[in-house]
C-alpha cells in the first residue's frame, strides 16, 4: 500500500469537517484498523488541527492541544471505544 492510498481515507474524513483550516502550525492524522488499537496526538501553539480514526478491537484516542484556534476530531467505530478531546 502507498503513502496516497493511506492518506486519502484521511483526507476524505477531513473534507467532512464544516471548516478545516489547518494555520500555520501542525495536522496530524492518525488511522488505525484492527486489534488493539491506541493513539495520541500532542500539539502546542495556534491553528492545530488532530485527526484520529479508529475501527475496531480495543480502541483508545486522545488529541490534547494548547494554544488557540484548535480543531480536532475522533471518529471511532466498534469494541470498546475511549475518546479524549483536551483543549486550553
Amino acid at each position: 500500500m502507498d503513502t496516497a492510498a493511506i492518506v486519502a481515507p484521511l483526507m476524505q474524513i477531513a473534507q467532512q469537517l464544516p471548516q478545516l483550516n489547518p494555520g500555520p502550525s501542525n495536522l496530524a492524522l492518525v488511522w488505525q484498523e484492527g486489534e488493539f488499537n491506541n493513539a495520541s496526538v500532542d500539539q502546542q501553539g495556534s491553528s492545530n488541527v488532530g485527526l484520529i480514526r479508529q475501527i475496531g478491537y480495543n480502541n483508545n484516542a486522545a488529541i490534547h492541544q494548547v494554544g488557540n484556534g484548535h480543531q480536532a476530531m475522533i471518529f471511532q467505530q466498534g469494541r470498546n471505544n475511549t475518546a479524549i478531546i483536551s483543549q486550553r
